[in-house]
């Protein structure tokens, strides 16, 4: 899943003794498993102890056979499930999960075909999140049995579960059953390590299209409905399952041909809302390039009989890996070849995602959510090393480390969690979908890919595979796959020191020459930020990959370092040393100040990557108190010579962070050295006849930043009249759509009058015009405009369309959080907090755990006690919140820590600026 936004154990020796009998082995292992969890379930489950985690080992599901009724004009969908499922012990009851689903009829099958019917009072569900009991009535003997449902449910109003979406007012049934919302869709096992097979039939009125994960096998009419059975499944977790029902418009595409590695053509279909047809094909005519590269580096085909894609009008993350069925916000796949290179960029990146977790998530399951990292880091790593390779130019390599650098910030925290943080209860499921898990994650696997080798790092992922085909493997059995498939001895215990423990390593690096030759003194500890509470005292099995200059002859050397101090032996002095070549690792470095100078000195011979990985380093020293800003401020210059997105936009959020904290007189002057730093680059790019994608990207963020902090007035100027060309016309809602686009209709709402605009105010008219169209990538440029202006009218506008219902559920955040940190926050938090309760109902469940970072934008301890006190009363009402409730606070004292030492010195810095 896009998102975003996850270890257990397995015996080493268990491994050795499956070598040439891995499937014997592997029923071994998991015959041991299921007795373990009996024996265990025997002594701390019964009918009054509630499992909020995993379901005890009792039973487990072989089979399901689910038809479903489904018609999106009506509030409830009805079905039947009969779940096939083998009982490990003697049982009186089962636990299962069912979410607000309303039993008509249960029956159980056991012994000799034995058919009991059971009371529907003998169900009842025991907690929120669905965790149900069902009673038997008498004892079953262990065996195999099946247990009948039949039921009604209404469509969820969250985007989770089967679920109705609105386009030009016509309803459209969809599914969302990641992460636990396949219980609200049908009683089951609804944990990832419960795959088994599923036969699925759906009826729905005649004029309705209804496609789940695989093939149709076979139609009936009568009366008005159709009733379609479909193939059945390979083996999923229920989570992986997907419908979607109604008025869908479908486009048959060209088959994505056979290969020497899948011998059958596999077949192509996009899904959109009625009359979107056409705008998926060029999405459609990309697809299969990413399908073949993915292909041919895992050496393994495509895992299922179909490749469907879905673009849903409202959508509560970015897309769902759904097998064979793959569903996507629609703003992603609804594009052109005129659409920005930003769009594109984006629908590449997730598409590629969320194909690479057809192989790594679907074919190979995690068993239980504390290793969805896994699942998560390895599409993020895999997807973008597929789009990098099909689409180069729009460099997805330097996108991950970019990523990879942004998500270093809350990896800094005291209170971040581990990538193989616990996972304990649904609160704790919801709250392992984050930048620790995708980018973090990405990140560690693309810098062991780098040391052990790319091409011995694919076998390992080839074997991986094929080890577990169709199956559940751990985070243990990857690294044990890498291990013996790199013969890199080590690895398994590098990979577990990353992913087991919290926080950056920050490598200190000291160059000392002698007339007995040069070494490297490198000491390991833990980055931490200014004001942190955090242990710096700790260490990683670390992969160090350093680059060197000796006589203008460049050498680069990788050491898997295992202690806390390490000396390396170099063959001369260097002329300079990077401490992360190519900036493959996932860690931040300092060298000695001689040697930090040489290297800022010798910037521009660096790659992209070591470029960045300086640009990253030399910022995290600012945020540690270890470099004053004015400092930091001389190295900019270097930053924007790179031809590199990420380099030449890396001074920007420190910079724009201390601009906002500036007295006027310093904040003009910082203003100004914007505008001086950044125009040239942007006039040579205004000047070019033909941008690569990357150089649109750049204008785009430069251009954004010269506007809103450098305040330029000519680009402020034509980005306004950009933007009241485009609402002056509502025929343009439906043709036109550019880059900047919600930037320039910000500054527009900031700087022109209603006088000027000739149909009054600006705000008043994307009011009235976002409701004329269901372009989503036009309704979304609308509300950042409206919630990121800084006036007063717009951010009341916003807040008064935070309750209109006629937006869609995931536009909602879209208005909520750049209220946090805008120009007003004590008074954006007053209304906040005083319509709480109005406002958590239009927030997505799945967003619900962000709630607390709407009050980002404070920054003192004052602020925080506040925040604290406000929440220590709701947060258990906000499922997955309580983490990023202890992370904000955290951050606002950061913050305060931050200010208080670099302040002064900006202050000084921009005041005596001579421009």
């Amino acid at each position: 899943m896009s998102s975003h936004l996850f270890t257990s154990r397995l015996l080493l020796a268990l491994l050795l003794l499956c070598t040439g009998l891995l499937s014997a082995c592997t029923k071994e292992a998991e015959e041991s498993d299921v007795l373990a969890e009996t024996e265990t379930a025997r002594t701390r489950s019964s009918a009054n102890d509630i499992p909020l985690g995993k379901l005890p080992g009792h039973a487990s599901p072989t089979h399901y056979q689910l038809d479903l009724v489904i018609d999106p004009d009506r509030d409830s969908f009805s079905g039947s499930a009969v779940i096939q499922l083998t009982l490990h012990q003697d049982m009186d009851g089962l636990w299962l999960h069912s979410d607000s689903i309303e039993m008509k009829k249960i029956w159980l099958v056991h012994a000799d075909d034995q058919k009991l019917e059971l009371p529907v009072a003998s169900f009842s569900q025991k907690e929120s999140y669905g965790t149900s009991r069902l009673e038997f009535g008498q004892t079953i003997a262990a065996g195999d049995v099946s247990i009948g449902f039949e039921y009604e449910a209404p469509f969820a109003n969250d985007l989770l579960g089967l679920h109705v979406v609105k386009a030009d007012g016509v309803r459209y049934a969809t599914s969302q059953l990641e992460m636990i919302s396949a219980r609200r869709v049908f009683p089951g096992f609804d944990e990832p390590r419960f795959k088994t097979t599923f036969d699925i039939s759906i009826k729905t009125r005649s004029e309705f299209v209804a496609v789940t994960n695989t093939p149709v096998i076979s139609e009936v009419e009568a009366e008005g409905w159709r009733t379609t059975k479909y193939a059945r499944t390979p083996v999923l977790p229920t989570y992986l399952l997907a419908f979607v029902v109604g008025p869908w418009e479908i486009v048959t595409w060209e088959d994505i041909p056979a290969t020497d590695l899948r011998s059958t053509p596999l077949p192509l279909r996009g899904i959109t809302s009625r009359g979107n047809g056409d705008k998926i094909r060029v999405a459609l005519a990309g697809s299969a390039d990413l399908v073949l590269e993915l292909e041919r580096y895992f050496g393994v085909p495509y895992p299922f009989k179909k490749l469907d894609i879905v673009a849903v009008p409202d959508f509560a993350f970015g897309a769902m890996e759904n097998a064979g069925l793959i569903t996507y916000r629609d703003n992603l796949l609804l594009i052109n070849e005129d659409s920005p290179a930003s769009q594109k960029k984006a629908y590449i990146g997730v598409h590629a995602h969320e194909l690479a977790h057809q192989w790594f998530g679907n074919r190979v399951t995690m068993p239980w959510w504390n290793d969805i990292w896994l699942n998560e880091s390895f599409a993020t790593w895999a997807g973008t090393r597929a789009a990098n390779a099909v689409h180069p130019e729009f460099k997805f390599d330097s996108g991950l480390q970019s990523s990879a650098i942004a998500v270093m910030s809350n990896d800094s925290l005291a209170s971040v969690r581990k990538i193989g943080e616990a996972v304990n209860n649904s609160d704790d499921i919801l709250s392992a979908f984050d930048g620790i898990t995708y980018q973090k994650g990405g990140a560690v696997l693309r810098m062991f890919e780098s040391f052990v080798g790319p091409e011995k790092f694919q076998e390992a992922v080839h074997y991986h595979l094929e080890r577990f085909p169709y199956g559940s493997a751990t985070a243990v059995d990857f690294f044990e796959s890498v291990e013996h498939s790199t013969g890199v001895a080590g690895v398994k215990e590098a990979f577990s020191s990353f992913i087991n423990q919290r926080g950056v390593p920050l490598v200190n690096v000291n160059v000392e020459c002698d007339d007995g030759g040069a070494q490297l003194r490198v000491k390991q500890e833990r980055y931490l930020p200014l004001g942190s509470t955090a242990e710096k005292d700790q260490s990683w099995r670390l992969p160090l990959c350093y680059a060197v200059e000796v006589d203008g002859q460049r050498s680069s050397q990788c050491e898997l370092l295992g202690k806390t101090e390490t000396k390396i032996s170099l063959p001369a002095c260097p002329d300079w040393v990077i401490p992360n070549g190519n900036g493959m690792g996932y860690y931040r470095w300092a060298l000695d100040s001689k040697s930090l100078a040489q290297l800022a000195g010798a910037f521009d011979q660096l790659s992209e990557g070591e470029q960045l990985s300086f640009s990253d380093s030399i910022a995290a020293s600012v945020s540690a108190g270890k470099t004053g800003f004015s400092d930091y401020m001389q190295a900019i210059p270097a930053m924007l010579r790179s031809n590199n997105q990420a380099v030449v936009t890396a001074p920007m959020p420190l910079w724009s962070w201390i601009h906002d904290r500036l007295s006027a007189e310093a904040k003009q002057n910082s203003a100004a050295l914007i505008v001086d730093s950044y125009s040239g680059l942007l006039v040579d790019l205004n000047n070019k006849d033909r941008l690569t994608p990357s150089q649109e990207n750049i204008k785009r963020e430069v251009t954004g930043f010269v506007a809103r902090f450098g305040r330029d007035v000519t680009v402020r100027e034509r980005l306004a009249k950009k933007a009241i060309e485009f609402l002056s016309s509502e025929d343009r809602l439906e043709t036109v759509q550019w880059d900047n686009m919600a930037i320039a209709l910000t500054i527009a709402i900031e700087d022109v009058s209603a006088r000027e605009t000739g149909f009054g105010s600006v705000v008043e008219r994307i009011q009235t015009l976002f409701h004329k169209t269901e372009r989503s990538v036009i309704r979304n440029a609308m509300l950042q405009a409206l919630a990121g202006a800084n006036t007063e009218e717009s951010t009341l506008a916003a807040r008064v369309m935070v309750f209109d219902a006629r937006l869609k559920i995931n536009e909602v955040p879209a208005l909520l959080e750049p209220l946090g940190g805008g120009e007003f926050p004590e008074n954006n938090w007053l209304w906040l907090t005083t319509n709480f309760d109005r406002i958590v109902p239009r927030v997505p469940q799945s967003r619900l755990q962000r709630f607390p970072r709407y009050a980002s934008g404070f920054c003192s301890a004052k602020d925080a006690q506040m925040v604290n006190d406000f929440f220590v009363t709701r947060i258990d009402t906000l499922l997955g919140a309580r983490r990023s409730l202890t992370q904000t606070l955290e951050s606002i004292n950061l913050c305060a820590a931050m200010r208080a030492h670099h302040l002064g010195d900006a202050e000084h810095y921009f005041k005596t600026l001579k421009i």
